[in-house]
């Protein structure tokens, strides 16, 4: 199954109006870009088509619009590209690997003085360490 990405391009003083249209229309949340354009999905080009139909008789006046196919994606995988550490300040917060991911890696301490780090819990491919921060 291939989704379809729809780019309407509604005047300024219509943008409200159209994009709570496209939600009602299409039950789905819509992306509004920089450019004032507004981007809703569907199902099947069927469904892409029928909707911009619609937008081409809409009683406010026909609105300029677009479909492209979108990409075939895995996103029970493809979600984790987006995973990256976040930097509040000082503290710098890192989202724990997934066992048996390609990038897995579990963390190495020493013990003694020469090494405060301690592993928060031990669990398989755990990267949560606790670090003393002084001064």
């Amino acid at each position: 199954m291939t989704w379809w990405a729809i780019d309407v391009r509604p005047p300024a003083a219509e943008r409200a109006a159209v994009g709570a249209w496209l939600v009602a229309r299409t039950g789905q949340a819509i992306e509004e870009r920089d450019d004032g354009s507004l981007v809703t999905f569907a199902g099947d080009e069927h469904e892409a088509d029928d909707i911009m139909h619609e937008l081409g008789r809409r009683p406010g006046g026909a609105v300029a619009a677009s479909r492209r196919p979108l990409e075939l994606v895995d996103w029970s995988t493809r979600w984790r590209d987006g995973l990256g550490a976040h930097h509040f300040g000082r503290l710098t917060v890192t989202p724990r690997p997934i066992p048996d991911s390609p990038w897995c890696s579990i963390p190495r301490w020493r013990s003694g003085a020469a090494s405060t780090a301690r592993p928060a819990r031990r669990s398989r491919c755990s990267s949560v360490i606790f670090r003393p921060v002084t001064g």
